[in-house]
């Protein structure tokens, strides 16, 4: 082999020119798909039915051996801080892909690569998954694949408030995701056998949302409209995108009703038999309260205190008369877990201001438990009126906007059109 082909620089050019080849090849639709429209999904119906699109595309592909369910149902669909996000067109969901946000268990690509790169004390992250078109809507150029990509991407910097973003994907796909949609690889290592997805192989890749627009503005500078992503993904408007009014404070995706839950547990029982006990009595946490104790009776598993995974960025008050940033991750009965730059500022204890939906502020006073290494501290919340958990339960909590996630300038189809 000649030094020119084992030269870094020479290997990056060449990197360079696919990738560019790849962008060339967009044709973007620079409208929303006629008929379709992009939201949550919120039945069971809905989740079913992105579900059968994920058997029948991961069946196919060698991601998921046939179990004869008919559908791919993992514990994240029913977990709060996962968000499944469809394409639908009148009553049938024709796309969808999964949004896992990073709480304090691993997220799937954690089980093959580490995140300790991106897990700052004050960002958050999450894993996007199961990106998938039905078979019968892959064509007209991508149209639906980018047009959910878009609402991906808005979903997660403008309502969830996401700074990070990480995939696993087959090595084949990765040349869209590094090319196109400018992620990066987490590692040069590629996994040869990865559980989730059947012992298919997998690389990591990562995408920074705060500087994401920076990048996509700069790669995609004087390319024609129908192939520059960075407008298309950022400053047209779709008005078929179903969004929520507010930031929330609490991770409540898929959340489900107590009918709804035994259903997806009791009902679709085949595709839901692959829970382990361990991933159902994780899920008894999140759905806690009695009138979810039906749902749970398969696996024996009691009521108890309920757990919150939170969205809140806010400040802790010491008694120096000083203040801390802290990102508040999660509540568990009156146990309240901290992110901070230097946790061991607060071990003194103190007293945490949280926003409330009437533009207030309420303080609940904290004393430390357990300090656990790098940014992560669990505090103990003193006896108060209201308690935290009733404050969420209640649904009186705010979520907070980040500036590092300002939206760029708005750019709407009749603008484009008068400027054509």
């Amino acid at each position: 082999m000649s030094s020119l082909e084992t030269h870094p620089e020479h290997e990056r050019r060449k990197e360079n020119r696919r990738h560019a080849i790849h962008r060339r090849r967009l044709k973007l639709r620079l409208a929303p798909p006629d008929g379709v429209i992009f939201k949550l999904a919120e039945t069971t119906g809905e989740l079913i039915q992105a579900c059968k699109i994920l058997y029948e595309a991961y069946t196919a592909a060698g991601y998921m051996r046939s179990d004869g369910s008919g559908i791919r149902l993992t514990p994240y669909h029913t977990l709060p801080s996962c968000y499944t996000l469809i394409a639908k067109e009148g009553k049938n969901v024709v796309a969808t892909t999964t949004i896992v946000v990073k709480s304090l268990e691993a997220l799937p690509i954690e089980k093959i690569f580490s995140l300790d790169d991106y897990l700052a004390w004050d960002r958050r992250v999450c894993e996007i998954s199961s990106l998938t078109v039905h078979p019968k809507y892959r064509s007209r150029h991508g149209e639906l694949i980018f047009s959910l990509i878009k609402y991906l991407f808005k979903f997660v910097r403008e309502t969830l408030r996401i700074h990070d973003c990480v995939i696993t994907c087959n090595p084949k796909h990765i040349e869209f995701y590094e090319a196109v949609l400018l992620f990066n690889r987490i590692s040069d290592e590629v996994i040869n056998s990865y559980d989730f997805v059947d012992g298919a192989p997998a690389i990591g890749a990562h995408l920074d949302l705060i500087t994401v627009t920076d990048r996509y503005a700069l790669v995609y500078d004087g390319a024609p409209r129908e192939k520059d992503l960075y407008k298309y993904l950022f400053e047209l408007e779709f008005d078929n995108f179903q969004m929520p009014t507010q930031v929330p404070a609490t991770y409540q995706g898929n959340r489900w009703s107590p009918r709804q839950l035994t259903s997806l547990l009791g009902r679709h029982a085949n595709g839901a038999s692959s829970f382990s006990p361990a991933e159902r009595a994780f899920l008894r946490r999140h759905y806690a309260t009695p009138e979810y104790d039906v749902a749970f009776e398969i696996c024996g598993s009691r009521s108890q205190t309920q757990l919150f995974d939170l969205n809140i960025a806010t400040n802790m008050y010491l008694s120096t008369e000083s203040y801390v940033p802290v990102l508040l991750r999660r509540v568990d009965g009156n146990r309240i877990s901290l992110s901070a730059r230097n946790p061991y500022a607060l071990m003194g204890g103190g007293k945490l201001a949280v926003p409330t939906v009437d533009g207030g502020t309420t303080w609940i006073e904290l004393r430390p438990d357990f300090l656990h290494g790098g940014h992560e501290i669990s505090m103990l919340e003193l006896v108060s009126r209201p308690r935290l958990v009733d404050l969420l339960q209640a649904g009186l909590v705010s979520g907070v906007k980040d500036p590092r996630l300002q939206r760029p300038r708005r750019f709407t189809n009749a603008s484009l059109s008068r400027t054509a």
